[in-house]
C-alpha cells in the first residue's frame, strides 16, 4: 500500500477495529474521487495534504472516510458509544 503516519505491521492500518499508535496517514495511494453537484459535476477526493494541517486526522480504507483519532481511542475505551465522520463523501 503506501507510507503513512503509524506503525502498520499488524495490518491494522486503515482500521476502525483495531487502531494502530498513530493515526494511519498514507500519502501515496489514489484516494477514490467522487462527483459532486447536480448540473455541473465536479469530482473531489480526499486529500493527502490534509494530514500536514490536521496531525489527528485518520483515513479509514474501507470506507473511504476521515476520523480523528484521538476520538476512535475513546470510543475503543469505552468511553464514548459512537463517532461522527469528520470528512463524509456521501453528500
Amino acid at each position: 500500500m503506501a507510507s503513512g503516519g503509524g506503525a502498520c505491521g499488524s495490518g491494522a492500518c486503515g482500521s476502525l477495529t483495531k487502531l494502530p499508535e498513530k493515526p494511519f496517514q498514507p500519502t501515496e495511494i489514489a484516494f477514490p474521487r467522487r462527483p459532486f453537484g447536480k448540473s455541473s459535476v465536479v469530482y473531489r477526493s480526499f486529500q493527502s495534504a490534509w494530514f500536514r494541517k490536521w496531525k489527528w486526522l485518520h483515513y479509514d480504507v474501507g470506507s473511504d472516510k476521515a476520523y480523528c483519532f484521538t476520538c476512535l481511542g475513546a470510543i475503543q475505551a469505552g468511553n464514548y458509544r459512537s463517532f461522527h465522520v469528520l470528512v463524509n463523501v456521501k453528500l
